[in-house]
């Protein structure tokens, strides 16, 4: 139990670093930097992607496609 307690004591920096640089950007008209720092954070906190930074800024890094999900083209069928 004292472990949920600890896990649960931790601040996710990252979450509260996007969240200042979509605020900062929308406070300074860039809207369209903020809405791409919104969907980032989105899907760091969904899991679908990691978040690091190199010099300050956020960079995304999206996982390796996985080879099961993989539709050769050939097998897309053309509703058109």
């Amino acid at each position: 139990m004292a472990e949920d307690t600890e896990i649960n004591n931790v601040i996710d920096f990252t979450e509260h670093k996007l969240l200042r640089l979509e605020s900062d950007a929308a406070h300074a008209g860039n809207f369209n930097l903020a809405l791409a720092i919104g969907e980032a954070l989105t899907r760091y906190k969904e899991g679908s992607v990691s978040i690091y930074f190199k010099d300050g800024s956020p960079y995304v890094l999206m996982p390796e496609p996985d080879e099961a999900d993989y539709i050769p083209e050939e097998d897309i069928e053309d509703n058109t």
